[in-house]
C-alpha cells in the first residue's frame, strides 16, 4: 500500500499559485484573468477542511481554462497536474462531505487503495457499455477505437488514484476471476446500493470517474458539447 498524499482542493492550488507569483490578494491576481475578484475570492474558498456547504460553487474546468488563457498555467505543467489531482479530491469531498476530513486517523477509512487490475476491468466494462449504446446511431462497430478509449480513460483514472495515494503499487497483470467479478460490479455500483467496504467505495469512485470520462471523450469526439459540459466539476 502506498502512502497517502497531502490532499488539496482546487482553492488550495489557486491560493498557492497566486502567492507563488507574488500576488498578496485575490483582487490583484484577478486583474490578470478573465475573472472578477469576487469570483476568484469565492473559488479560493474551496479548500481542504471546508465542507461543500460552505462553498459558493465548486471550481470547474472553465476556471482552469481562465488560468491557461491568462498565461499562469500550461497544459501538462506542474500546476496543471496539481489541479487534476485537486479536482479528484473535490469530487470525493462533494460525495462524502465532512466525513473525508476526519478519515486520515480513523480506524475504518472511507477509502483504500485498489488494484490496477480492478480499475482496468471497470474502465473496460464502462467503455464497452457506452460505446455499444452509441454504436447504432453513430454507425460504427462496437470495437472501433474502443481500445484507444479505454487506454485514455484508464491512464487518467490511474493518475488520479496514484496522486491521491489510492492505487496499489503491485499489479498481478491480466484479468483474474476477481477481475471478472469487478466487471459485474458495474451494475451494482450504478444501482445506488450502499457500498459497505472502503475498497468498494474506492471502486465506486473509479466507476463514477470512468463513466464521466468515457462520456466526455465520446462527446468531444462527436461534438456533443451538451454532454461534454455535463461533468465539468469532476
Amino acid at each position: 500500500m502506498q502512502r497517502r498524499f497531502e490532499p488539496e482542493l482546487p482553492g488550495d492550488v489557486l491560493v498557492a499559485l497566486r502567492e507563488s507569483e507574488g500576488f498578496s490578494s485575490a483582487r490583484e491576481f484577478a486583474s490578470t484573468l478573465a475573472m472578477s475578484r469576487y469570483t476568484l475570492w469565492r473559488l479560493e474558498k474551496v479548500r481542504w477542511g471546508m465542507p461543500p456547504e460552505t462553498w459558493d460553487r465548486p471550481v470547474d474546468r472553465n476556471d482552469l481554462e481562465a488560468l491557461v488563457t491568462g498565461g499562469w498555467v500550461t497544459e501538462g505543467d506542474a500546476w496543471w497536474q496539481r489541479f487534476r489531482t485537486a479536482f479528484a479530491w473535490q469530487h470525493v469531498v462533494r460525495k462524502y462531505g465532512r466525513q473525508i476530513f476526519d478519515d486520515g486517523e480513523s480506524s475504518v477509512s472511507l477509502l483504500e487503495p485498489v488494484s490496477q487490475e480492478h480499475v482496468l476491468a471497470l474502465v473496460e466494462a464502462t467503455a464497452r457499455r457506452e460505446v455499444t449504446a452509441r454504436a447504432g446511431r453513430m454507425g460504427v462497430s462496437c470495437d472501433e477505437k474502443l481500445q484507444a478509449l479505454v487506454d485514455r480513460v484508464y491512464a487518467e483514472i490511474v493518475f488520479r488514484l496514484s496522486s491521491m495515494g489510492y492505487i496499489m503499487t503491485r499489479d498481478s497483470g491480466g484479468i483474474t476471476p476477481e477481475g471478472e467479478a469487478t466487471r459485474a460490479l458495474v451494475g451494482l455500483l450504478g444501482s445506488g446500493s450502499e457500498i459497505r467496504t472502503s475498497y468498494g467505495r474506492t471502486l465506486l469512485l473509479v466507476y463514477e470517474w470512468s463513466e464521466n470520462e468515457v462520456r466526455r471523450v465520446l462527446a468531444d469526439s462527436t461534438g456533443d458539447q451538451a454532454v461534454s459540459r455535463g461533468e465539468e466539476h469532476d
